[in-house]
């Protein structure tokens, strides 16, 4: 169970903060209607059933990279502290608390310490979470046209169009960015 505090303490804020960061983005890109990014909508028409802004398949790559990348590094130094708590490498005597693990990172490498590997997890993460958002979105439209097609349609925002698209989205961004790892 090593590592357990860490993961809860990052993983609680660090969703909210993403889904915070990502739907903001998303109105800030929509409202300037940056070329390439947003969509124009018709004065009487609005995103649908969506919660979210309507962007291009550009504008979601970039969004949802942007988002997780920003909150990541915002994230890392409890990153840090949740590596080296599940870590062999490290001594359960000297690494016992949150605290005690800061004041050892920061010790050993100082402040830049507290962003050991985040380099390697943006890179790692940008593209994961800009694929999921852009193949979530597109999932969404197909599932909710198809719908429309069946028994009336569903519409975007139901959960059934929703769970779906997650799911279609979650797989394919897992496979095209981890291939080695499934």
């Amino acid at each position: 169970w090593r590592g357990t505090t860490p993961t809860v303490i990052r993983n609680v804020p660090g969703v909210a903060l993403y889904f915070y960061s990502v739907s903001h983005l998303r109105h800030i890109a929509s409202q300037r209607q940056i070329p390439w990014i947003s969509v124009a909508l018709p004065a009487n028409e609005t995103s649908g059933t969506s919660t979210l802004a309507k962007l291009s398949t550009t504008g979601n790559l970039l969004t949802g990279a942007v988002a997780r990348v920003a909150v990541g590094f915002i994230l890392s130094p409890v990153t840090v502290v949740k590596a080296r708590f599940e870590s062999s490498n490290f001594s359960a005597s000297t690494e016992r608390t949150l605290l005690s693990s800061m004041r050892e990172i920061h010790a050993q490498s100082g402040f830049r310490g507290f962003f050991q590997g985040f380099t390697a997890t943006a890179l790692r993460d940008a593209p994961y979470a800009g694929l999921y958002l852009a193949l979530y979105e597109a999932c969404k439209t197909h599932l909710a046209a198809l719908s429309q097609r069946v028994d009336g349609g569903l519409g975007t925002g139901n959960w059934m169009v929703v769970s779906g698209s997650g799911l279609v989205a979650g797989t394919l961004a897992t496979l095209l960015t981890h291939p080695f790892d499934v």
